[in-house]
């Protein structure tokens, strides 16, 4: 009888288990890595805004410098892909950041099954490289520089 209970006891607790281990498998993936390539700056407070720009629309129409260069590659959608690389730009100093982002299928595991198959994931992932940029002082451009 003892064990009987015992063994009742264990049940729930298996149970429990791969319920609370479910969420850790179906969490996303995220990774990010910086490389300075300009003038170092002290980093930002966490709550600094970082200005977005994305090079499909251009660059920001007034004078910066390049401080680093962010790669996020993620399972995630846009925002947690956005907000890592800002995390990361304040770590640099930087005021804002250039985003080129590109849905892709390289650089994904693949395996093979028993029949020597490749099996690779069908799980899209994001990529983002970002550009780190600091203002620096000078004159703005012309509004139709660009225009011909």
């Amino acid at each position: 009888m003892n064990r009987i209970a015992g063994r009742a006891s264990v049940m729930p607790r298996a149970a429990l288990l791969s319920v609370l281990a479910w969420p850790l498998a179906c969490a996303v993936s995220l990774t990010s890595q910086v490389a300075p390539t300009g003038p170092t700056a002290p980093a930002k407070a966490a709550d600094s805004p970082v200005a977005i720009f994305f090079s499909a629309v251009g660059p920001p129409d007034r004078p910066y410098v390049e401080v680093g260069r962010i790669r996020v590659e993620s399972t995630a959608s846009l925002d947690p892909v956005l907000r890592e690389a800002e995390m990361r730009a304040r770590q640099l100093g930087a005021d804002g950041i250039i985003v080129d982002l590109r849905y892709h299928y390289q650089s994904l595991p693949v395996s093979f099954d028993a029949a020597g198959t490749p099996q690779v994931p069908v799980t899209p992932r994001l990529n983002a490289n970002a550009i780190a940029i600091r203002y620096v002082p000078g004159p703005y451009p012309p509004a139709n520089a660009g225009a011909r």
